[in-house]
Parts: C-alpha cells; structure tokens; sequence
C-alpha cells in the first residue's frame, strides 16, 4: 500500500483513505476477469511496480463492489469533497464510467489498464515500460480488439511513456480531467 499512496499521490483513490486501497488492491488481486502483475527487482527486495486491468465492460461492478468502502472514504474524507477533480471523478463512477460517453470503445471488446504505479524511486529504469509491455502481452487478443487507459491530463510523465510505447491519445474524458488513450490497431498484445 506505500507504493500506491507514492506512485497515486494526490488521486482520488488515495484520498479515500487505506481501507479502500486494500479493496482496491485485493479485488484485482482476486478477481478471474482481472489481471495484475508486479515488478519486483531481485528475487528478494520489495516491489517497485505494479499495473492491473480488467475487461471494460467489468469496471461498473468493480465500482459497485467499491462503493463501501468509497462511501467509508468520503465519510472519512469529507475534505476530498472540496476538491472538483474529485467531485467529477465520483460522479462519473456513479453515473457509470461510459455511461454518456459516445466516444468511449466497446466495452465488450476493450481491455482497460485502471493503474499503473512505480515507486518513484525506481522511476526512470524502465519499470513502467515493463510493466505496460508485460500488461498488453498478457491481454488475449482474441478476445479483445483495443486496450484502453485514462490518465490525468497533468501527467506528463506517464502520456510521454505511453505515447512512446505505441497507446495513441483519442481526446479528452467527458466531464473529467482525464485523457483516453487506445492501443490500436488490432488487440494489445500483438
């Protein structure tokens, strides 16, 4: 869990507090549909990245499962409440991710990266290249056509790695402060 508060600091995620980056963390752990790698060094040091997604069309009952310990957080958090960035992202949740959103791709054919954080010590030696080409070599490709990723519009570290590594950006998320970016053509992990 530091390694998320690093690699996520300032998010809404981490603003809702420990007890929701546990669910966070332990339902793409657990989950069938989901995929979650780690980078780890050496054999015996600590983790210094992890990246994890899940089918498009599974992010709704993600946050459905989520919303107690969301709810918990915002109770705990009442400060985050202040915070428009915040406010747009949980209504988007609620509203459903692609709810409204006639840009956003298929759902039934799209793989969604959700996260992919590298402790900022080990930030600059290719962990996150890595992970992001572990990420699309683990995605089955003939069962999804695109992958997709949002990233805030402020991260101008994480869009230079991305559009190096081939995602192209599609524009702006609806109503958020976020960027869509697609792996296409064909599925990501040709």
């Amino acid at each position: 869990m530091p390694l998320h508060r690093a690699a996520f600091r300032g998010s809404m995620g981490v603003g809702l507090g420990a007890r929701y980056t546990r669910a966070l963390l332990r339902h793409y752990v657990a989950c069938d549909a989901c995929l979650f790698l780690v980078s780890v060094p050496h054999r015996s040091g600590p983790v210094d990245g992890y990246v994890f997604g899940a089918p498009l069309r599974h992010l709704g009952e993600i946050d459905r499962r989520l919303a107690v310990p969301s709810a918990v957080g915002m109770a705990t958090h009442p400060w985050l409440l202040a915070r428009r960035a915040v406010l747009a992202e949980a209504w988007n949740r609620v509203r459903g991710h692609h709810a409204v959103d006639t840009t956003a791709p298929d759902p039934a054919t799209t793989f969604a990266l959700v996260g992919i954080g590298v402790d900022p010590t080990a930030r600059g030696r290719g962990v996150g290249r890595a992970l992001l080409a572990g990420f699309e070599q683990h995605v089955d490709p003939d069962a999804y056509a695109a992958c997709e990723l949002t990233v805030y519009e402020d991260n101008v570290a994480a869009r230079a790695l991305y559009e190096s590594t081939g995602w192209r950006c599609v524009g702006p998320v609806p109503g958020a402060r976020t960027l869509r970016y697609l792996r296409i053509p064909g599925a990501c992990g040709q």
